[in-house]
């Protein structure tokens, strides 16, 4: 399936940041979320640009993403580091029964959330009244220029969030995963609360608490099925935190540029 493309660029990009940059699972899954947003971003823009927002010109725009990230890996990657932090990682889970229990648990929610995502098709007020909406008139003009509406929100709203849904809606051909975006930012804002206690020198059961308790909030439980843009704000300002918290501990162009982006 075309949709499967950009999920398999985010893997390759996951591997590349660990094997290049030695620095982790759960940083190496920001910088990959921060790349992989970018290209959305730039290739969002520039194809509306010339109204190429369609089927042939994103599949070609994913593939070659995902083919030069694959070489990329391939000719630089440091296949000993990867393994070492994968091994790292599961070590560090199966240290203590209680940590690998609460981490198992919420595996389990996010793939009920992530089933309930696929299962059912956006249907709550805002995702009808302009969310889902502005991603058809996208769809139709082949580009994200306004376009005359009664719902000014759909012109002015940020509009990263439907940046992400078109571009799956285009490729899956329906709004099958449009939901996925947001069961994205929800797993994700686990992750990054969990480097945010290790950024802020807590123990290990610390930050597997900190990533419970910020996949468990009822509110994200709900809106990780939905086209809700909460959790994907919380996310990125999540991610901005985790950037100013290491640019202060450890000043660099690199993390000044993170935190721009």
């Amino acid at each position: 399936m075309p949709i499967l493309i950009p999920a398999a660029f985010f893997g390759v990009l996951l591997f590349l940041f660990i094997g290049a940059g030695r620095c982790g699972l759960r940083q190496s899954f920001l910088y990959a979320a921060t790349a992989w947003t970018l290209c959305l971003l730039c290739a969002t823009e520039a194809l509306s640009l010339w109204s190429l927002l369609r089927f042939p010109a994103l599949l070609a725009f994913w593939t070659a993403c995902a083919l030069l990230a694959a070489w990329f890996l391939w000719a630089r990657g440091d296949r000993g580091a990867t393994m070492r932090t994968l091994q790292a990682a599961w070590a560090a889970a199966r240290a203590s029964r209680i940590e690998l229990i609460e981490l198992a648990a919420v595996a389990v929610i996010l793939a009920a959330v992530f089933l309930i995502a696929v299962v059912a098709p956006p249907n709550n007020y805002e995702s009808m009244i302009y969310r889902m909406m502005r991603v058809v008139m996208w769809m139709q003009q082949g580009g994200v220029g306004h376009y005359p509406t009664p719902e000014l929100i759909q012109l002015y709203y940020p509009p990263l969030s439907e940046y992400n849904i078109l571009h799956f809606q285009i490729l899956a051909g329906g709004d099958r995963f449009a939901n996925t975006v947001h069961w994205f930012a929800l797993a994700g804002c686990g992750v990054l609360a969990s480097l945010i206690a290790k950024e802020l020198k807590q123990a290990f059961p610390v930050q597997v608490l900190a990533a419970v308790v910020a996949v468990t909030l009822p509110m994200g439980v709900v809106q990780g099925s939905s086209t809700q843009t909460n959790l994907l704000v919380a996310f990125w300002l999540l991610a901005f935190t985790v950037f100013v918290l290491q640019y202060f501990r450890t000043p660099s162009a690199v993390r000044l540029v993170c935190c721009g982006l």
